[in-house]
Formats: C-alpha cells, structure tokens, sequence
C-alpha cells in the first residue's frame, strides 16, 4: 500500500499521529435498549439500531462524547438523534438516558423530519460555551446547522449555518477552526474571523463573526480584460466580471486513498504557523485499497492552509494517511455487515489522570 509517509521518519511534525487503535479495537459504546418519548413519534427505542459519529471534549478533567444514535421508528428509514457521554478515562462511558437533541415541535421541524438530527462537531468558546455544527437530511437535500449550549444537556437550535444562494446547496461536515488551550478546543478568529472548514466530495471554507451565521468562501471565475490600441499603445479597457463560485481549498486525488471525496473530521487546529486539519478520505482508484473504502487523513499547514488566501506563500496542504482503513462491524437491526470504513469525526486532545 502507498505509505503516504504515515510512520516512517519523514513523518510531518506538523501532523497529528500516528494513531493506534485501543481496547482491542472494540466499541466503547454500542447500541442501547432505552426508550425516549419523541414529541414526534411517541415512545421510541432512540438508540436500539446503533450509535456512531462521535464528538468529543474535555470538560472538568472528563471525556464528553456527544453521538448519533439511530432507533428504528422513522419518516424514512430511521431517526438519528443525538445523545450524551461521558467517561473519566475515555473508554468507559456512562450515558446520559435520553437524547440531548432530536427532532421537536419547533422551527425547524420540517427540516428534521427525514432522518433526523445526524454527524455532530463541537467546539468550545471563549466564555465556555459550545457551538455544535450537525446535518439534516429531509429525504432530498442534507443541511449543516448549529446548536449552541452552556451545559452540554440543553441546546438552542439556531437553523441553518448558511443563508441565501447557499440555503438550499448540499451542506454538511463543518469543522472550526480551534486553538488547543491544554484540555480544550477554543474556537478562535484569524484576522478577526471565526473560520470553518465544510463540505462533502470537495472541502470549502466559511467565515463568521459569532459562529452562528456563517458565509461561504467564493472566488471570482470566467472574469476577462478588454484592451485597445491607442496612440500605437495597447492600453486597458474594460474588466468584464466573472461570477463568483465556492473555493474548494481540498480535493480528491487520482489514485490515491481519498481519491473519490474528502469531508473535514473534527475541528481544526491551529499548529504554529498553519492549520492542521484531520479529514476522512473515500477510494475509488487506489489499488490496494477496495473502492469505496474510508481512511483518515491529514493535511496542513500552507499558509495556514489557504485560510489567509496568501497566494504569494500558499503553495497547497501537505497531506497524508494517518489511519489507514479496516475492517469494522456495523450492528444494526440484530445483523453484523464487514465494511471497510474508518472515520474520524471527533479527537480528545488531552485525558486527565487521576492522582
């Protein structure tokens, strides 16, 4: 398998890794047999077809793990909704007994009664509170929204991260960007901006001024120059604009493991002079890996990974594999089904140890 210079010495100092897997590769959460009394549905068994999709903080020298469950009574083929973990050695958790956000009689019902409220990402503020970016799927178009909460129980829904010609474009995955303060992830303005990382098949960036309301990165293209001769002189005459497009900033690469999307993982950090950022890569032509295959990522830092949009120093993201794809059950409905998938949505960047 191409190395992508994972463990050898000429691995990044940049980087994050590389990782190993823990309790002998087994789940630490599984799916659940409680019961929940949905505002929707009624009663339902929220997590009984299983939990995925982690995120992850520290909070008072404990590991939080907010998840997506999934039960088996839906709209469509099930409800995702969101419960709540926690752990003082990041293996063993005990769970919160009902979901902490899920569909509800509120605004924005309509969006979340597809499949429900799925693949949260969290980070935390300044003043100690958390902003959650997660997707709804409505059976037609999936949706990056946010949440905000001062407990990590109780959450505000805030809709839609992006308005206007975005409102209804394929959404999803937003990673902020972050500064590392010992057990924390703070998210944290670069030139006076709050940035995320978002997208599915190629990754784009958005800026904010409160992490609530975000605005998609653009750039200019299909602008062109008029010109005339004057006095035997070619001189400028006219700019005819372009038009404006999102700015892909990451992008699958030909036969390699993320070679047919890349979508950000957990929030992203700030290493340095550059932003490191974990992504999940999908394979369609890397031969040694089987199509459709998920891996771990990471790329960074190049002037801070485009986010400064420096053309003179951008000179593209290094990136490589740092978790390598595997074999994994996923239990569901009483069956096991192998696939070869491995994502990562969430990192705790520091456990607490007792003594």
């Amino acid at each position: 398998m191409r190395q992508e210079k994972r463990i050898s010495a000429a691995y990044a100092d940049w980087s994050l890794g590389p990782f190993e897997r823990l309790n002998n590769a087994k789940p630490i959460l599984g799916p659940g047999d409680s019961s929940f009394m949905c505002p929707l549905l009624g009663k339902v068994e929220w997590e009984k077809l299983g939990i995925f999709n982690p995120a992850t903080l520290v909070k008072d020298g404990m590991v939080f793990c907010l998840y997506r469950s999934v039960g088996p009574e839906g709209f469509i083929t099930g409800v995702s909704r969101i419960g709540l973990g926690w752990s003082d050695d990041g293996l063993n958790f005990s769970r919160y007994p009902v979901p902490v956000l899920y569909p509800d009689k509120d605004p924005w019902q309509e969006l979340e009664l597809g499949s429900g409220v799925q693949d949260p990402r969290v980070v935390e503020t300044e003043d100690g509170a958390y902003v959650l970016t997660y997707a709804v799927f409505d059976g037609a178009c999936c949706t990056m929204v946010i949440a905000t909460s001062r407990d990590l129980f109780h959450w505000k829904k805030h809709g839609p991260a992006f308005t206007g010609k975005y409102r209804d474009f394929w959404t999803k995955a937003g990673a902020i960007v972050c500064r590392q303060g010992s057990e924390k992830l703070i998210a944290t303005r670069i030139n006076g901006k709050y940035w995320m990382y978002w997208g599915e098949a190629e990754i784009f960036t958005a800026t904010s001024d409160d992490l609530i309301h975000w605005e998609p990165v653009e750039m200019e293209v299909d602008a062109n120059k008029r010109v005339k001769l004057e006095d035997g002189i070619w001189r400028d005459d006219k700019w005819i604009p372009g038009h404006y497009v999102l700015k892909p900033v990451l992008s699958p690469r030909k036969g390699r493991f993320d070679s047919i999307l890349v979508e950000p993982g957990p929030a992203a950090i700030l290493r340095g002079e550059g932003v490191l950022l974990i992504y999940n890569g999908c394979n369609a032509d890397e031969p040694d890996l089987p199509s459709g295959a998920y891996s771990v990522g990471s790329a960074g830092p190049a002037s801070h990974f485009y986010i400064l949009s420096i053309p003179s120093r951008s000179k593209g993201p290094c990136r490589m594999s740092v978790l390598p794809t595997d074999w994994y059950f996923s239990r569901g409905a009483g069956s096991c089904i192998m696939e070869p998938v491995t994502d990562m949505l969430a990192f705790v960047p520091q456990i607490h140890e007792a003594g």
